[in-house]
């Protein structure tokens, strides 16, 4: 299975323009908001667990290639930051 992470920056909702697939190859994608990038990616892994089953050495290859959540800054009020995850089954050739 491929993944793509994606830091989607810091909306407020009234102006997050979503986040989709269409035309691009990938099988699925799914994204979380939080008040940190950690929230964030934790609130998107949630629904990533819930939309396929992930392969055992996940979080280690996301961490690998993607580094850990930068945690130092939080949100303004009633922004979030968003994160999105893409996926596909098979590795396009």
């Amino acid at each position: 299975m491929e993944f793509m992470v994606e830091n989607l920056g810091v909306e407020y909702p009234d102006y997050f323009q979503g986040y989709g697939i269409c035309g691009t190859g990938w099988d699925g994608c799914c994204y979380g908001i939080g008040a940190t990038e950690s929230e964030a990616w934790e609130d998107c892994a949630e629904q990533l667990a819930q939309a396929v089953d992930l392969p055992e050495d996940f979080d280690a290859r996301i961490e690998k290639e993607y580094g850990k959540p930068n945690d130092a800054r939080l949100a303004p009020d009633g922004a979030y930051f968003h994160v999105g995850i893409k996926w596909r089954k098979t590795p396009i050739k």
